[in-house]
């Protein structure tokens, strides 16, 4: 083999370890672009999870705020009916006096 014949195996030797190379990395561009899509997809999913947790956790707030309204009504209807109930056995109690006497 002469030096021209062994620089120009060389050179094409060369040549297709960079073609090589290049179709390998672009084969990895091309899984990474797709990992990244697929992380990407992902974040959105979780972004629009957290959005909606953020408003359940809302929601629950306004609902214990709602429960405790309601049970400070629903002491104040207790009293009433107290006083109500109080108020009937005094005019039952004057009734049956009144009916006696």
């Amino acid at each position: 083999m002469s030096g021209k014949e062994a620089d120009a195996s060389g050179a094409e030797s060369g040549w297709d370890r960079l073609e090589a190379s290049v179709e390998e990395l672009l084969t990895r561009n091309e899984a990474l672009a797709e990992r990244a899509r697929a992380a990407e997809e992902r974040v959105a999913e979780l972004q629009s999870a957290l959005k909606t947790a953020k408003t359940g956790v809302a929601d629950a707030r306004g609902v214990a705020s709602e429960l405790k309204n309601l049970r400070k009504r629903n002491g104040l209807l207790e009293d009433r009916m107290a006083d109500g109930r109080a108020r009937v056995r005094r005019i039952s109690e004057r009734l049956r006096l009144a009916q006696e006497g």
